[in-house]
């Protein structure tokens, strides 16, 4: 089961057991504090981050209102872990939005899948 741990302005993301699960995990955490995902909020920025050697994944929400919001979550427990292949790491100061860290960690590891 996912929990979190807040701690200054980050949120730990605890007992993920993937990087699927951890970006779920992350979205219901919004969703519990600011309502429906499409509804009263919706995403308009992810970005990976190297936070003093922690990776954390910095999501940006804008409400119904017009108003944006940013949370911040130390991913470091789960990033880069995918369902079947393993674990799979980037380079510690990569910067990326979510879906392009997510598509370079497939690839990575369809890469290492084919070379065998």
């Amino acid at each position: 089961m996912v929990r979190f741990e807040e701690s200054g302005d980050t949120v730990k993301v605890i007992g993920a057991k993937s990087t699927p699960e951890g970006i779920r995990a992350e979205h219901e955490y919004i969703a519990a504090r600011l309502g429906e995902e499409g509804r009263d909020w919706k995403l308009v920025l992810q970005l990976l981050l190297d936070k003093e050697g922690v990776r954390c994944d910095q999501l940006e929400v804008e409400l119904a209102s017009g108003q944006r919001q940013t949370f911040l979550f130390d991913i470091s427990e789960f990033f880069g872990i995918e369902v079947e292949s393993g674990l799979i790491d980037l380079p510690p100061k990569t910067r990326t939005g979510c879906l392009g860290g997510v598509l370079a960690a497939l690839a990575l590891a369809a890469l290492g899948r084919l070379r065998g």
